[in-house]
């Protein structure tokens, strides 16, 4: 460092802690020509605990649980699917991560949102598990067990995004059917994409 004269960085919370919280989420329209939702997410760090709401005042009530909005279950489910972080409880019950910040933040933002309604295409969250403590990460085990990896391509700085291919618990080996989750830098992944 004797001979460096730029230092760039990342913002203060991420160099410091190493943690990231998702607070709001952007959706499309939930008609032609309408606006974009906006939500505020309520919960500080990794903590799966937090709420889901329209961030302007006088809005319309989300449904309950959140996830019955669909593009807010869909946001979830990339959030979930799309990632290789995993959250796990330390000494005193505070909430860590295993890889990067940004990918457990979002992991736990799918916490927050909750699984579509009984009868969707989930299974319902797991179990208690033995000793009575119930597992960090029900909605995301949810996700996973409905929709298992078959490949993916990880994040990179030129592509500027992550896709993992999943297919339905339910399907055959020989089956050819899929879907192709992606996340990245929003330049990237519009570049791509035929219509929103």
């Amino acid at each position: 460092l004797g001979c460096t004269t730029v230092i760039a960085s990342d913002k203060t919370g991420t160099l410091t802690t190493n943690q990231m919280t998702a607070v709001r989420v952007l959706l499309a329209p939930e008609g032609p020509g309408g606006p974009a939702v906006e939500l505020v997410v309520s919960g500080t760090s990794f903590d799966p605990r937090g709420t889901v709401a329209r961030a302007a005042p006088g809005a319309a009530a989300l449904p309950s649980p959140p996830s019955r909005l669909p593009a807010l279950a869909f946001a979830a489910a990339c959030a979930s699917l799309c990632n290789d972080a995993e959250l796990e409880v330390g000494p005193g019950g505070a909430v860590g991560r295993v890889g990067e910040a940004t990918e457990a933040a979002l992991r736990t933002l799918a916490e927050k949102v909750g699984l579509p309604p009984p009868g969707g295409p989930l299974p319902p969250p797991p179990p208690l598990e033995g000793g009575g403590k119930r597992r960090l990460t029900p909605v995301n085990d949810a996700w996973r067990a409905a929709a298992p990896r078959a490949g993916g391509v990880e994040f990179d700085r030129s592509r500027k995004m992550m896709s993992v291919l999943t297919r339905p618990a339910s399907a055959s080996p020989a089956s050819s059917g899929g879907t192709l989750w992606v996340k990245g830098a929003p330049e990237s992944v519009l570049a791509r994409c035929t219509h929103a």
